[in-house]
């Protein structure tokens, strides 16, 4: 179980890995698939969401309370719901997006295993994990609605 703890913000650092280091290249894309909404994709904005990733995914490890695995759970939620991301950004594009590869190999899998886990040896109830996989899609609504949102008060700002 400590193994499955550590493994959740390996695979957060490996995705940040690929999207910005090797092979990299997110950046550019991003803002040319999405760019609508680039003037909110900032360089500030990508080491802030980043960093908090990271640190909330490392958090289960360093926090002792009851529900360090219904955080660990929703941690795993928004990475399964981001990976979902990358890959129907491959598919329209029909090429290779920065963070597919992670996304495919290794959030998927952990965040399925992960559910199966804690379920299994009922660390979490039905209800918390339901409750955890909605923070995914939560983070995930809440982002494309603040990126518009900022974008539209960026480009109202330089007008």
């Amino acid at each position: 179980m400590n193994i499955l703890l550590w493994l959740l913000p390996s695979a957060a650092i490996i995705h940040i890995v690929e999207e910005f280091v090797f092979p990299g290249g997110f950046t550019v894309w991003y803002r040319n698939y999405k760019h609508t909404v680039s003037p909110s994709f900032t360089v500030k904005y990508l080491v802030n969401v980043n960093v908090l990733l990271v640190v909330l995914c490392l958090l289960p490890l360093v926090l002792d309370v009851l529900n360090r695995d219904a955080l660990w759970l929703s941690m795993a939620s928004v990475v399964f719901v981001n990976a979902f991301f990358h890959i129907r950004g491959a598919i329209v594009e029909k090429r290779y997006v920065p963070g597919v590869v992670s996304s495919i190999v290794i959030y998927i899998p952990l965040a399925l295993y992960g559910y199966w886990y804690f379920l299994s040896v009922e660390k979490v109830a039905i209800e918390q994990a339901v409750v955890s996989g909605c923070v995914g899609v939560g983070y995930w609504l809440f982002s494309a609605f603040n990126h518009r949102r900022r974008a539209k008060k960026l480009v109202n700002q330089t007008k």
